[in-house]
């Protein structure tokens, strides 16, 4: 049997972000973070019109489960 401990993560989300994002891929392969830390987009952000600069002003590190793009105007948001 095993037991499962949650512990808060400090420094947050990004902190977890910044630790396993070199190890993070898209589908395609391609890394879903550059080396200093800015969201690359995905295969469908991609599809979207979404390009690096977009996503570079979210900030380093950001979670890619917060980030929302709308699919009809390309428009990206955080939740």
């Amino acid at each position: 049997m095993l037991a499962v401990i949650e512990q808060a993560v400090p420094g947050g989300p990004r902190a977890v972000v910044r630790a396993l994002g070199p190890y993070i891929e898209w589908t395609d392969g391609r890394r879903a973070y550059t080396r200093d830390g800015y969201m690359t987009p995905s295969p469908q952000m991609r599809e979207y019109g979404v390009n690096i600069d977009h996503l570079r002003r979210l900030g380093q590190w950001v979670p890619i489960e917060n980030v929302v793009v709308n699919r009809h105007t390309g428009k990206i948001s955080l939740r």
